[in-house]
């Protein structure tokens, strides 16, 4: 699941790995209301990847509580999470708002430990956007202060790192059991 604030180019991260048009971009934020999963293979492994709206938008229409469970959905379907920030930007309150969210969806839910179930964790990649040059990597090292490891640096406008990405991804995705994949519920 690829998530974060509004405007911190998800779809355009999106579009860029799976290299070609599959959510809409645009510079107003609130575009992406549900769920865009595409399929993705890198490295031997087939894999989806879901868009999501922005965390933390708000403009008091129902449209955005429903935005914000699309979200929520997609969360709790990944077995990764990217997090993914504007270095332009900073690490802003909405960022470390964010952040916080995403530690408590690491851990396992306490209904599955509690109940025998499995308990799966969710890793999170720190994914710095925008990293167009390395005049931006200053930026990008600030990021590691949120506490989920060294961000990747990458660019979806320029295609710059999204190589490193993909290996990234398929380095932390779990072990393939042979299961078919979960159907992560809408798919547009």
């Amino acid at each position: 699941a690829v998530v974060g604030r509004p405007n911190v180019g998800k779809s355009s991260l999106v579009n860029a790995l799976a290299r070609r048009r599959v959510s809409i971009v645009e510079p107003t934020p609130g575009v992406t209301r549900d769920r865009v999963v595409t399929p993705m293979a890198h490295a031997g492994r087939a894999f989806e990847l879901m868009d999501t709206g922005g965390i933390g938008m708000e403009d008091g229409t129902p449209i955005t509580a429903g935005v914000q469970r699309q979200i929520e959905a997609a969360i709790a379907a990944a077995d990764l999470i990217l997090f993914v920030l504007d270095v332009r930007d900073g690490v802003t309150a909405l960022d470390e708002k964010v952040a916080a969210r995403l530690r408590r969806a690491r851990r396992p839910p306490a209904a599955a430990t509690s109940a025998g179930g499995p308990a799966r964790s969710r890793a999170v990649l720190l994914v710095a956007n925008k990293v167009d040059t390395s005049a931006f990597d200053p930026g990008a090292a600030e990021l590691f202060r949120l506490g989920f490891g060294e961000p990747l640096r990458v660019s979806a406008l320029q295609r710059l790192g999204l190589q490193d990405l993909l290996d990234a991804i398929v380095a932390r995705l779990p072990a393939h059991d042979g299961s078919p994949p979960r159907a992560p519920g809408l798919r547009i």
